[in-house]
């Protein structure tokens, strides 16, 4: 039997190139990024209080009091990013907490940014692959696409949980196989075994939080016998936005794994080491941006 090293695997995949692309945000976007931040950074300090409260308490089975505020922090984190994303997004969540977050200005620079990608990569015949891990953004990107190319007529399909797994193979041949299909918009629940190796470029709209699912996304496009010998990743990242943070956390991360590896030579262990504190880190971040953030409208005047 004939082992292949990774190094022999990685002469036969089209090279990774990256670009990360940092675009402002508009004046009420970031009104609402701060807000969101100055009532994360609010929770955490009502969080440390109830803990005080509460005493010592099963980190696996926390009291209610503490569950809620917890939940209350990760959704903040979600509207965060949803935020960056496009405020469209904050305004059609059906949660509740959702409510003090919705702007009646939710134009979006990220996706006219994504807009200009699309008509570049078009214009040169190529195919791409878009990501983002919200089924609601991929719906807004689609719309987007038709209403903005009309007139072009750009081809495109999705791969999201909402499909049976016929239904996936299906999108995912006729994004490989028609000319007349050059845009894919995928979700974290694209599942095992989607190849889009046909595809040039790749564009991240959202981060996800994981070093390896990152990977394993821009690993839909980086395949054995990719029609490409480049394959072009593009990150978009508001600047000084939540998302900015997560792409920091994903390079740490990814370097602290591949230092873990260099020594011990153990890709899963690492890997699952890396993930494990990215809870942590995030909730560092987050505390850290949110006490900036709540300096600066205080020395504003906000």
């Amino acid at each position: 039997i004939i082992r292949r090293t990774l190094d022999d695997v990685a002469l036969e995949l089209p090279q990774k190139i990256f670009d990360t692309k940092y675009i402002e945000m508009t004046p009420n976007q970031k009104e609402l990024h701060d807000r969101i931040y100055s009532d994360i950074y609010e929770c955490f300090e009502k969080l440390k209080e109830v803990r005080k409260k509460v005493g010592k308490y099963d980190a696996n089975d926390p009291p209610e009091p503490v569950k809620n505020i917890e939940m209350s922090i990760m959704s903040k984190f979600t509207f965060l990013l949803e935020t960056c994303d496009s405020p469209a997004l904050v305004n059609a969540s059906d949660s509740k907490s959702a409510g003090s977050y919705k702007i009646t200005d939710d134009s979006s620079p990220k996706l006219d940014y994504l807009m200009d990608i699309i008509e570049q990569v078009m214009d040169q015949g190529d195919k791409m692959v878009i990501y983002s891990q919200y089924t609601r953004m991929i719906r807004i990107i689609e719309d987007r696409i038709d209403e903005q190319f009309k007139k072009k007529g750009y081809g495109h399909t999705y791969i999201d949980g909402s499909l049976s797994a016929n239904r996936k193979t299906e999108h995912m041949e006729r994004f490989n196989k028609s000319k007349d299909c050059n845009i894919m918009i995928i979700s974290n629940a694209g599942g095992t075994g989607l190849n889009l190796q046909t595809a040039k470029y790749m564009v991240i709209y959202d981060p996800p939080y994981k070093p390896s699912l990152y990977d394993q996304v821009v690993g839909r496009i980086v395949r054995i016998g990719a029609e490409h010998s480049n394959a072009f990743i593009i990150n978009l990242v508001m600047q000084d936005g939540w998302d900015s943070k997560i792409f920091d956390i994903i390079e740490k991360k990814r370097q602290y794994s591949k230092d873990l590896i260099d020594k011990h030579g153990d890709e899963t262990l690492t890997f699952n080491l890396a993930a494990d504190s990215i809870q942590d880190e995030m909730k560092r971040m987050a505390m850290k941006a949110a006490k900036s953030s709540r300096k600066k409208n205080k020395t504003s005047g906000g």
